[in-house]
């Protein structure tokens, strides 16, 4: 059996080596209070220790890229950004102009692309971070709603191939596609909205979302593939062992291309254990769920090491 935090919730995580892990967290307490203030949680694997840098307000992502140097990067929904590098934090804005967040809408995700960072948000925003200046620039000539345009539209996740294409899902099962900086929406077979997306190979993609929606692509069409195995919402998604795992709230699922259904896995952290966001590298696949915080090398996902802070 494996017990929930008792004092904070989870958001999603970063894993940047088998060493090395990242996730968000807010205490229970301060949040119920109304209070905006939230943790960064380091986990040192080596000597199975948590260390926690505090903030001020609440970070949503956080990422890591390691060349041409190590930086650490966390944000939150309003576009404030900390840049973490050779001991040395700051905080700033992406964006503090009327086109970004604070005129078009909430960011929701951030993600490493080859050797940077991608943010996307609502309106269809999208920026991309420049390391040698450390400040973000747009990269959504195209895409981006007009501003003071009320449509229900954004983008909920992104994934691309370093140095090819880049693909965005979110609202309205919209999915856009970016080669050579040029945006064009793609034909997709859902209205759902999308909450996930990753890039296996230029012809290998997947994306989830409400409803049980899974889908297929090869960078050039997409599919719905009608697995009939869950109708609950997907939220988490990784390749890891040669394979595509999913998860809902209760269930991890690993996608089976010959049945073209999914499959729930028999693993050992308990019928309590609650999923949310997944996170590969380096071998190792870790998840971050509301109230619960979990490891695994095992190829098929069955043996987990819980790590609940």
């Amino acid at each position: 059996m494996t017990a929930p935090s008792k004092i904070m919730s989870f958001g999603a995580g970063h894993v940047e080596s088998k060493q090395a892990v990242m996730a968000c967290a807010t205490i229970d307490a301060l949040s119920d209070a109304g209070s905006t203030r939230s943790n960064v949680l380091k986990r040192n694997v080596t000597d199975k220790s948590w260390a926690a840098v505090s903030l001020a307000w609440t970070v949503m992502r956080v990422a890591v890229i390691s060349r041409p140097q190590r930086i650490a990067v966390g944000i939150g929904e309003t576009g404030i950004y900390f840049c973490s590098s050779n001991g040395k934090m700051e905080e700033s804005k992406i964006d503090t102009s009327p086109d970004g967040p604070s005129g078009r809408g909430p960011l929701t995700d951030l993600r490493v692309i080859g050797d940077t960072f991608y943010a996307v948000g609502m309106s269809r925003q999208v920026y991309r971070f420049v390391p040698k200046t450390r400040t973000w620039e747009r990269a959504d000539t195209g895409v981006v709603l007009p501003l003071g345009d009320l449509t229900v539209r954004g983008f909920n996740a992104i994934d691309g191939v370093p140095g090819g294409d880049l693909v965005a899902v979110g609202y309205e099962g919209e999915i856009w596609r970016c080669r050579k900086g040029v945006w064009t929406a793609m034909t997709s077979p859902t209205r759902k909205v999308l909450t996930q997306v990753i890039a296996v190979a230029a012809n290998q993609w997947y994306a989830i979302g409400q409803g049980g929606t899974f889908l297929r692509g090869d960078g050039e069409t997409w599919e719905r593939i009608n697995h009939g195995s869950t109708s609950a919402d997907l939220w988490g998604l990784a390749w890891y062992g040669n394979a595509v795992y999913v998860v809902s709230y209760r269930v991890l699922f690993r996608f089976d291309p010959v049945h073209r259904q999914l499959d729930p896995v028999a693993h050992d952290l308990g019928a309590t254990w609650r999923w949310q966001h997944l996170h590969v590298n380096d071998g190792v696949l870790w998840t971050f769920g509301v109230k619960h915080v979990a490891w695994t090398e095992d190829p098929l996902c069955q043996k987990w090491h819980d790590v609940t802070p």
